[in-house]
């Protein structure tokens, strides 16, 4: 039994260790990068104190007021291979102790985290890394909105320059509090790839101009090759954004989380025109 608690143990440290991030979905697409999901939990009452927890603010930038108490359980650490539930009052100075929180409202693995017992603390430091962690599953990333010029769902054409632009290159963050320690993230756009689908791909810094607003763009590109006798008559592409993730704590500590990418898929039309001379 205690080998199974300490593999289950064992696997919470791996989930804690990578960043994961919620999905906000408003059309095909997928995940990839750095991201993954939120772990699932199940609810229900567990054993020891927990730490008085914030959750991160509900709503996109952060906002709102949502919160709630983790549920938590203290594991004792007796070596590498051995773990078992403890209640704060069997626990002694210097002890190595595992907490593994769960968020109530969700059933959601909150975060797992390694410390050295103190009883003069009554709320344990968690460290503001796993908080990070923690608030980074709670970003808000959504799929590329695609809005070209000509629409990216109608004829291309060879020759013809189309303008590239997404209507969502914006950033999210997210807090998470334990006790005294709060811990930030932001994800903030960087790049925006379009793949045109014939081999050629343009890297857009920002979101690109939308025609009819300027005289110019930095992000377009031009078809030379028509689609048609291609499988399905169009070129296979796709738009994604890519963010960089990053945290700070109240406490001074700060970290790099990577990036994360999600993309939208497009499929490309393009058809050639020929002039005639009469």
């Amino acid at each position: 039994m205690r080998r199974l608690i300490a593999m289950v143990l064992l696997a919470l440290l791996a989930m804690s260790a990578s960043p994961a991030f919620a999905d906000s979905e408003t059309a095909e697409g997928k995940n990839t990068g750095t991201g993954g999901q939120v772990v699932a939990g199940q609810g229900g009452t567990r054993p020891g104190s927990p730490p008085t927890t914030t959750n991160p603010s509900a709503g996109s930038g952060g906002g709102g007021s949502n919160s709630s108490r983790w549920e938590c359980t203290y594991f004792s650490l007796t070596d590498a291979n051995e773990a078992e539930p403890a209640e704060p009052s069997t626990l002694q100075a210097g002890d190595r102790v595992f907490l593994s929180c769960f968020d109530p409202a969700t059933g959601d693995f909150a975060l797992g985290d390694e410390m050295i017992w103190d009883p003069a603390q009554p709320v344990p430091q968690v460290s503001p890394e796993a908080l990070a962690r923690y608030a980074s599953a709670q970003l808000t990333l959504p799929l590329p909105a695609p809005q070209t010029s000509p629409p990216s769902d109608r004829l291309q054409t060879v020759g013809l320059l189309t303008w590239l632009h997404v209507t969502n290159f914006a950033g999210d963050q997210r807090t998470a509090t334990a006790g005294a320690v709060s811990a930030t993230v932001y994800a903030e756009p960087v790049e925006v790839r379009w793949d045109m689908g014939n081999g050629d791909t343009v890297s857009c810094g920002d979101a690109g101009a939308v025609y009819g607003t300027t005289d110019s763009t930095n992000c377009s590109y031009l078809f030379i090759n028509r689609s048609t006798g291609l499988a399905g008559g169009v070129f296979d592409g796709g738009v994604t954004i890519t963010w960089r993730v990053r945290w700070d704590s109240n406490i001074g500590q700060t970290g790099d989380l990577g990036t994360v990418s999600r993309t939208t898929p497009i499929a490309w039309t393009v058809v050639e025109y020929q002039a005639l001379i009469r």
